[in-house]
């Protein structure tokens, strides 16, 4: 029964997040091509930013929250369960005025060092989401260490629709007025999304609330045991390593952001040229970024499971644990790679029209989600089982290699340079957390048939990719209507592929 409930919860919190991620293409995607390679740039470098403030001052703490609530709830200690939201509501209320504030008044160094001028209107407009975002980071890490994800998901699906909407119309609006500069109107967007996202969670919140006070004084567990400074000092303990792991992806964005312009302007191209190079490679980021929403979502909910593993004891379901779901990730990841790959100029002519020459890019990057995508479930994993300091280390070692190698490679191969830079960076990451992982929980039971299903149904899809793609240009059929024919035909066969390859395992080994 737990283990269903498990299972539903994470398929819940996966399915929001691929809705969600689709749902931000329809925004980012139309956007990219009203605004065009420069305006999307100018948004970027802002909320490259953004994210990462974000990151180091909020993101660690649902996380965090949901680890200690769920050891709470497995201890039977529910009154301290509860004050953890309370402590960390009062917290994140004053943590997202402050980061707000910091958002706008910091932009000066960037934008005098690095960046636009005008970069600093699309941060005005994002100045308000951080409070948004705090608050609700309360919340969800409240009801996932509940192991509620009703809340989250509906919350994470009415956000992107709110920045699809206001984003998209207000964009629209300024469009002729502003031309590139109207994307601010997007960062508005952002804004608003949060706002509705908090509103679902105030919503959810107090349509359980009574229910929930009243478990906890029928049973007589409103004690003190532990002070709030303790909780607090707990809270902070944890949810620091873990916002400066979730760094990691937009730490290594971030160098590209400064690092890029300042190189490709060595090579001499004017602050346009240079600001639709940067475009190109956001824009691909996005692509890139769409096959990894699953797997957040996986291991976000992983997070608490592994806690409470750890808590009881129970090593044996700890590796059982570990190994399915570095299979699932096997199971998302190659194909993704396959088709990003074989398939980089369709994609990239089908989404973003308008973006050109970031064939080579996608190839490129189209590598770098099998290592995001693995290291996402090591560090979730390290970061279950207490281990806070070590992703921390890997993620600076990874982040020092993606400077040196962004300052050899991009003034040779231009933005390309930098993206096999974080491919190799985030290469290095993974093997490090890997080591620290299987050295904790010795893990050395293999199981070849496991791994092998992913990597046939891989293959053959790959195969199947180069057959149609030979096919549909005999046929001489429309370029966006064959790309979509293909994506779909191939991903079709490569689920009957892992489910057939499924069964006979179950047969034979």
């Amino acid at each position: 029964m737990k283990e269903n409930k498990f299972l539903k919860n994470t398929l819940l919190l996966a399915f929001a997040s691929i809705i969600s991620k689709m749902i931000g293409f329809l925004f980012k995607v139309p956007l990219t091509n009203m605004v065009g390679a420069k305006g999307i740039g100018l948004f970027n470098y802002s909320h490259t930013l953004y994210t990462i403030i974000i990151s180091f001052f909020i993101a660690g703490v649902p996380i965090a929250m949901s680890k200690m609530i769920a050891e709470r709830i497995a201890q039977k200690k529910y009154d301290e369960a509860h004050r953890i939201f309370k402590l960390s509501f009062v917290s994140l209320f004053f943590i997202g005025i402050l980061i707000g504030l910091l958002l706008i008044t910091i932009t000066d160094f960037f934008i005098g060092l690095i960046w636009p001028d005008e970069t600093y209107f699309v941060l005005f407009g994002l100045g308000f989401a951080p409070f948004f975002v705090a608050m609700s980071s309360c919340f969800k890490g409240y009801f996932m260490g509940l192991q509620n994800t009703k809340a989250p998901a509906i919350a994470q699906i009415v956000d992107a629709f709110g920045r699809l909407i206001f984003g998209l119309g207000l964009t629209y609006i300024l469009l002729n007025k502003m031309n590139y500069l109207a994307v601010i109107g997007a960062a508005i967007g952002v804004t608003s999304g949060s706002f509705l996202g908090l509103i679902v969670y105030v919503i959810y919140y107090l349509i359980i609330r009574k229910s929930l006070y009243a478990g906890l004084i029928q049973e007589k567990l409103l004690s003190w045991k532990t002070s709030n400074w303790k909780l607090m000092k707990e809270l902070l303990i944890y949810a620091m390593p873990i916002s400066i792991g979730a760094l990691a992806g937009s730490l290594i964005i971030f160098t590209d952001s400064f690092m890029v312009p300042k190189e490709l302007a060595l090579l001499g191209l004017d602050e346009g040229s240079i600001t639709i190079q940067y475009g190109n490679l956001t824009s691909v980021w996005m692509v890139v970024n769409l096959p990894l929403a699953a797997l957040i979502a996986l291991s976000n909910n992983w997070m608490p499971k592994i806690s409470e593993l750890k808590i009881k004891k129970k090593s044996k379901e700890l590796l059982s644990y570990f190994e399915n779901s570095i299979i699932w990730t096997l199971y998302l990841v190659l194909p993704s790679i396959v088709g990003l790959y074989f398939l980089s100029e369709e994609i990239m002519i089908l989404i973003f029209p308008n973006i050109l020459d970031s064939k080579q890019l996608l190839e490129i990057l189209s590598f770098s989600v099998g290592f995001m995508g693995v290291n996402q479930m090591l560090v979730t994993t390290l970061q279950g089982l207490g281990e806070m300091k070590k992703p921390i280390r890997h993620l600076f070692i990874g982040t020092i290699f993606k400077v040196i190698l962004n300052y050899i490679l991009i003034g040779k191969l231009g933005v390309n340079g930098a993206a096999i830079a974080t491919v190799f960076s985030y290469g290095l990451i993974t093997i490090l957390n890997a080591k620290s992982v299987f050295s904790i929980i010795g893990y050395k039971r293999v199981k070849l048939s496991n791994y092998l299903i992913p990597l046939i149904s891989s293959f053959i899809m790959y195969i199947l990719i180069a057959v149609l793609k030979k096919i549909i240009m005999t046929l001489d059929l429309g370029g966006n209507f064959s790309t979509v024919i293909i994506i779909l035909i191939s991903g079709i066969s490569y689920m009957g592929c892992m489910i057939i390859g499924n069964k006979i395992t179950k047969l034979f080994f």
